[in-house]
C-alpha cells in the first residue's frame, strides 16, 4: 500500500470490514475507473466487471488494470452483452466460498438504466446481500449525478470532481458518506499523475525532510531570477523542506549555495538541517548576528548596498556555479520596501552578470511583491488549496498546478512535487 493511502483514512476506511458497498460517482473523465482500479490494487485483487469497454480498450485507457490483484480471482469480465441476471450469477460464483473478494461494476448505471426502479432495487439488494454474506465488497461506478437507489444502499459514497483553480485543472474528491466512520474532512485534492489515483494531503510542519530530487515546472528551468511568492496561510515551515531539497541537489552537483533563511529559521538551524540530510558542499548562510562559524557570514543591517557586496563576495569565495536563495522578509523588516527593492535590483543585476541564479522568497502580503515580480524572470506562487500545498506559475503563465507534499515510506519525509493531472 502506498504511503499516501496509509496516511489517508478515507482510502483505508473504504476497504474496511464494515463497508460492503461503495459508490464512486462523477462525470466522465473525472477518474472513477482509476480510483476503482486503485482500490483493487490496494485490496490485492478481485473481479472487474465492465459494461462499457473491452479488456483491450481498457488496457489502453488504464494500463494499471493489468496489475489487479494476485491469485485465482484476478479477472476482467466483459459483460457488455450480458443481462443483470447473468451479472448476478457471475458475482455469486465469484464470492460464494471466497471471502474477502472485491467486485467492481463499471459502470453500473449503464446496466441499471435498462431496468425499472423496482427491478433495479431488487438486483442491487441482491448484489449487496451476496457480498455481505460472504464478507466481500462491491464497488459501484456511476455517472448518475442525482440520488438513486444505489446511494441509499451504499455504505460509502465518494464523488470525483474536475474543477479549475486560477484557470488550471484541480481534481477534487468529496466524501459524501462513510458508514460507521467519521468524516473529519470532506474534500481532498487528488491527481491521476502516471495513471495512478493519489490523494494529496496537507503538510505536517513538525517533521523534518530528507533529501530527494526536486523538479520544478520546466518553464522556470535555467532562468536567472525566480520569485517564490508565499501565499496567505502558507507557513515558512511548509516551504523550508523544499528549499533544503533544492539546496541539497545543487550542492550534490558540486555547485555552491549562498542563502539568507526565511521566516524564523536561523542560520545555525539551517546548517544543522542540511547536515542531517547527509549533504556536504560549499554552503554559506547569512545572518544579522555574529556567529563563530566559518559557514555563517554577517549581514550589516544598516546598508542594503553592503549586503549586496557581501552576498556577491561570499559567492565568489565559494566559487563555481552559485545559487543564491534569499528570504526577503527579514530584509524588508530591516530596510522597508524602498531599501529591499533597491537591494534586490542591484543584486539581480550583478547576478545576471555572473554564472549564477537567484531565488527570492517573499510573502503575498509584502509591499514589495509587485516590484520584485517585475524584476524576476519567473514568478511561482505557493498556496494552500483544500489544506494541500500547491505551487503554480504566474510568470510565464500557463501550465499545471503542482502539489508539494511529502513521502513517509522511509520514516523521514521526502519532498515530492507532483503535477495535478
Amino acid at each position: 500500500m502506498s504511503e499516501i493511502q496509509k496516511v489517508c483514512p478515507g482510502i483505508e476506511d473504504l476497504l474496511g470490514s464494515n463497508i460492503s458497498a461503495i459508490l464512486i460517482k462523477g462525470l466522465p473523465g473525472t477518474g472513477k475507473t482509476t480510483l476503482a482500479v486503485e482500490l483493487l490494487k490496494v485490496h490485492g485483487g478481485g473481479l472487474y466487471f465492465s459494461t462499457r469497454v473491452s479488456e483491450e480498450k481498457m488496457l489502453r485507457q488504464v494500463p494499471n488494470i493489468r496489475f489487479i490483484g494476485r491469485g485465482p480471482f484476478k479477472e476482467f469480465v466483459d459483460v457488455r452483452l450480458g443481462s443483470a441476471e447473468i451479472l448476478l450469477k457471475r458475482i455469486m460464483d465469484a464470492v460464494v466460498g471466497n471471502k474477502g473478494t472485491l467486485i467492481v461494476l463499471d459502470s453500473w448505471d449503464s446496466m441499471a438504466k435498462e431496468m425499472d426502479v423496482v427491478e433495479r432495487l431488487k438486483i442491487e439488494r441482491s448484489i449487496v446481500a451476496i457480498v455481505e454474506a460472504n464478507e466481500s465488497a462491491v464497488v459501484f461506478v456511476s455517472e448518475e449525478p442525482s440520488l438513486t437507489t444505489t446511494d441509499y444502499l451504499a455504505d460509502a459514497i465518494v464523488t470525483l470532481k474536475d474543477e479549475t483553480y486560477k484557470g488550471m485543472r484541480l481534481r477534487i474528491v468529496e466524501w459524501d458518506k462513510l458508514r460507521g466512520c467519521p468524516i473529519p474532512k470532506k474534500r481532498f485534492v487528488f491527481t491521476l499523475n502516471e495513471g495512478r489515483f493519489s490523494m494529496l494531503l496537507g503538510f505536517e510542519g513538525s517533521k523534518e525532510c530528507t533529501f530527494t530530487r526536486v523538479h520544478l515546472p520546466e518553464a522556470i528551468d535555467g532562468l536567472d531570477v525566480i520569485l517564490f511568492e508565499i501565499g496567505l496561510g502558507v507557513y515558512s515551515k511548509g516551504i523550508e523542506p523544499l528549499i533544503h531539497a533544492l539546496m541539497s541537489e545543487f550542492l550534490l552537483k558540486g555547485h555552491s549555495v549562498v542563502t539568507i533563511p526565511i521566516g524564523m529559521e536561523t542560520p545555525k538551524k539551517m546548517l544543522e538541517r542540511i547536515k542531517r540530510l547527509g549533504v556536504q558542499g560549499r554552503l554559506s548562510v547569512g545572518g544579522f548576528y555574529h556567529y563563530e562559524k566559518e559557514d555563517i557570514f554577517y549581514l550589516d543591517p544598516t546598508s542594503p548596498e553592503r549586503i549586496v557586496d557581501t552576498l556577491i563576495e561570499e559567492g565568489d569565495k565559494l566559487g563555481g556555479l552559485c545559487l543564491y536563495i534569499i528570504g526577503c522578509d527579514v530584509l524588508e523588516y530591516f530596510f522597508g520596501k524602498e531599501g529591499l527593492v533597491r537591494l534586490i535590483f542591484k543584486l539581480s543585476r550583478r547576478i545576471r552578470e555572473k554564472e549564477a541564479s537567484l531565488i527570492l522568497l517573499i510573502g503575498q502580503d509584502s509591499e514589495s511583491l509587485k516590484e520584485l515580480a517585475n524584476m524576476s524572470d519567473a514568478h511561482m506562487k505557493f498556496q494552500m488549496v483544500e489544506q494541500a500545498l500547491v505551487v503554480y506559475a504566474i510568470k510565464p503563465q500557463g501550465g499545471s498546478l503542482y502539489h508539494v507534499g511529502y513521502a513517509y515510506d522511509e520514516g523521514i519525509p521526502k519532498v515530492e512535487i507532483i503535477p495535478i493531472r
